[in-house]
């Protein structure tokens, strides 16, 4: 929300209602979800939803700004790893890469279209390699925590959380 205000204020100032507007209203999306997160909530929109009206005004950047508003799709890869499950950030990431590089290379930017697929490319590598790696040491990190390191043998925090679901499944089912 910090980082889109001043942009948004810009737009509107400067004439570009279209995109000032659509960054006005994704401000406002973007805080209510913050709002109702802070308060232990359900967001109001669903994060696959919320991704639309992101897409929206990326592509208006792009359209509008051409190779500077490509500089836009870096903060959308961030905001997709972080609302959506990895397979659906994923999709997203690759469609919005696809779409950006595209829209460059029609405005005939190629050297532009080109350094944007290098370099929107190569995070999209890195970014799934940190979390392939953050995700196995999370794996590892649980299994200790659940398991005696000399024995093998399961320990009471894993009891615990055994308990715990058989208890929620009691409440849930009555079995």
């Amino acid at each position: 929300v910090a980082a889109l205000a001043p942009y948004a204020a810009i737009r509107i100032t400067h004439g570009a209602l279209v995109v000032g507007t659509a960054l006005l209203g994704l401000i406002g999306l973007f805080a209510g979800t913050a709002l109702a997160l802070m308060r232990g909530r359900r967001p109001p929109v669903p994060a696959w939803i919320l991704l639309m009206p992101v897409v929206a005004a990326v592509t208006l950047s792009l359209e509008h700004d051409g190779p500077s508003g490509a500089f836009w799709c870096y903060p959308f890869v961030v905001f997709a790893y972080v609302a959506l499950s990895r397979t659906g950030a994923a999709v997203a990431s690759v469609a919005i890469f696809v779409v950006a590089t595209a829209m460059l290379a029609r405005n005939g930017d190629g050297p532009a279209a080109l350094r944007f697929f290098a370099s929107l490319g190569l995070t999209l590598v890195v970014v799934n390699m940190a979390l392939s790696t953050i995700t196995g040491l999370r794996r590892q990190l649980t299994d200790r925590a659940m398991r005696d390191p000399l024995t093998g043998a399961f320990n009471r925090r894993h009891m615990d959380v055994c308990l715990a679901d058989a208890v929620e499944r009691l409440g849930r089912t009555g079995a």
